[in-house]
């Protein structure tokens, strides 16, 4: 195991690895995004945007620490 492994909270582990495989847990993400896809966007687009705000975030965590 990777030492960033143990810097996940322990409740988490498992989901955050496992996400890959099985998707978000809550079910308003996929809903959002067919949202999105149905007004028109691309997927393409809704990707770049989710990756944009997990780089922002991520950013931010860095930032404070």
């Amino acid at each position: 195991m990777d030492e960033g492994y143990a810097r996940i909270h322990p409740d988490d582990r498992d989901a955050v690895y496992d996400w890959e495989l099985y998707g978000p847990k809550s079910g308003r993400i996929p809903e959002l995004i067919i949202q999105l896809a149905q007004a028109g966007m691309r997927l393409a687009d809704i990707e770049a945007r989710v990756e944009a705000a997990l780089q922002d975030a991520l950013a931010e965590r860095e930032n404070d620490g």
